[in-house]
């Protein structure tokens, strides 16, 4: 019953089954290409689980970094996906800190409360903003789960280091920052072998 498997791995070309991921493995002794399939399928679930709240927002290049941050966090409480409370400890942390990163990224994080499930959204700036010397394009907030349990803990970590992957890769920031929808996002990610 194909339906109890996560992934489908197969010697044959197969189409994605009932949205089931398949691998083709042409060589079964080909470990590192092995793990590169499986590494796209995980990061394909990172975005998709439903410990994690993935969207998408086009931010405004005409406002400054906190008030777009500010845009994406009122959206996120609007939709009930943030507490009211995170506002606040957001601004606490970046009265400390500035969340503005190299390569352009901006990346606003705090414990969301009253949440067991991790909210993840992508801002991107047409045309970059500037901000105290440092460039903003794209924008990764994430509200953590105040409950976190052995699986949100391991996703958590999962979309650290998606973020992080994608911080490095300065061409990557150019070309997302364009796309208009999360769809193509998605797209793109996975033509790049991203996801």
């Amino acid at each position: 019953d194909i339906h109890s498997y996560m992934t489908i791995f197969s010697t044959l070309p197969l189409a994605t089954r009932e949205g089931k991921p398949v691998i083709q493995i042409t060589n079964l002794f080909d470990n590192q290409r092995l793990l590169e399939e499986w590494k796209k399928i995980d990061n394909q679930l990172i975005l998709n689980h439903p410990t994690v709240d993935f969207s998408f927002q086009i931010l405004d290049p005409k406002k400054d970094y906190l008030t777009n941050v500010r845009s994406m966090i009122d959206a996120l409480v609007l939709q009930n996906k943030l507490a009211p409370a995170f506002i606040g400890l957001w601004e606490e942390r970046e009265n400390r800190q500035r969340t503005i990163f190299d390569q352009g990224i901006g990346f606003p994080h705090t414990i969301n409360p009253g949440s067991n499930k991790i909210v993840f959204r992508m801002g991107v700036l047409r045309d970059e903003i500037v901000e105290e010397q440092q460039t903003v394009k794209i924008v990764f907030l994430v509200g953590i789960p105040e409950y976190i349990d052995t699986e949100v803990e391991r996703r958590l970590m999962e979309v650290y280091d998606f973020i992080f992957m994608l911080g490095q890769k300065k061409e990557i920031i150019e070309t997302v920052s364009q796309l208009e929808t999360k769809e193509a996002l998605l797209d793109f990610l996975q033509g790049k072998g991203l996801l």
